[in-house]
């Protein structure tokens, strides 16, 4: 009988930060697991989230119109 596993997921907030966002992603999408990756842009002032979506366009993607800090941006992800 084939093993059965539940879908995972993780909800990642960046902010002017793309080359830890690279090193994490990489790392999930190497895994053994189905990891379906929501990625929320907290709003940053440059590029990232455009870069991001063109090197990584299996993940799930939201672009904060605001910033909206830790807690606000994990939640709109989980939203």
């Amino acid at each position: 009988m084939k093993k059965q596993y539940s879908e995972v997921y993780s909800v990642d907030l960046i902010y002017n930060c793309l080359t830890d966002s690279r090193e994490s992603f990489d790392s999930f999408l190497i895994s053994n697991y189905h990891i379906k990756i929501i990625l929320v842009d907290n709003h940053s002032t440059d590029d990232y989230y455009d870069r991001l979506k063109s090197i990584f366009p299996k993940l799930i993607f939201i672009n904060s119109e605001r910033n909206l800090g830790y807690a606000g941006g994990v939640n709109l992800g989980i939203r």
